[in-house]
């Protein structure tokens, strides 16, 4: 049994512009998955990138990049970004091309001067996919008119990605991530306001009613 180890990345934008989506590295190691007793050993193998693909498996539309190792295509595979209405392998760039919906298409730009937007936009990712790029009402939300700190990322980076559990996981909705951490300028009393008060069995709901910047 042959397994790569690597992981992937994306991004989501625009309707009018397609986004691209590149393929997790341009090489990837691979070795025998299956634990072999002594003395036996297997010779780790680096397969380079060779090909993309656009797969249907188990009705999902499914990113696909190849790389060869052990004389054969190993998959590497990912679902489409969030709000792809399609995707298309580029096979001469080796990455996709993805069209967006509209309600994916608001990203915009940091504003100069902003210390926010500059702090998150292309920096934090928004979900558990990697995708880093902002819609424009999201970070204004998430920057609730501070400007001059870099404090409400810091605070969404610590919760959606830090493993800080809300009762009933650490898997958390970055839409709940944006009302704790909206507006406030210092992440580290947030967060930990927080979780005091799930400590205390506080439902989530109230813990960030509690704890988000007034």
């Amino acid at each position: 049994m042959l397994g790569a180890l690597a992981l992937a990345s994306a991004v989501p934008v625009s309707a009018q512009q397609p986004i691209t989506v590149e393929c997790p590295a341009p090489q990837v190691t691979a070795r025998i998955a299956t634990p072999l007793p002594e003395p036996w050993w297997d010779t780790p193998q680096v397969g380079p990138l060779r090909a993309v693909e656009v797969r249907e498996m188990g009705e999902q539309r499914t990113l696909v990049c190849l790389y060869l190792a052990y004389g054969r295509l190993l998959p590497v595979m990912r679902l489409f970004p969030a709000g792809a209405l399609d995707c298309t392998a580029n096979r001469v760039g080796r990455n996709f091309r993805c069209r967006m919906a509209a309600e994916f298409s608001s990203g915009t730009a940091a504003k100069p001067g902003n210390a926010c937007h500059a702090s998150v936009q292309d920096r934090v990712a928004w979900d558990h996919e990697g995708s880093t790029r902002w819609a424009g009402a999201n970070l204004e939300r998430l920057c609730d008119g501070v400007t001059d700190s870099d404090q409400p990322g810091v605070c969404f980076e610590r919760v959606m990605h830090g493993g800080v559990d809300f009762g009933g996981g650490t898997r958390w909705r970055w839409q709940n991530v944006v009302a704790l951490c909206a507006g406030t300028r210092n992440a580290a009393l947030t967060v930990g306001c927080f979780q005091v008060a799930i400590r205390n069995d506080r439902a989530w709901q109230d813990a960030i009613e509690q704890c988000r910047a007034r």
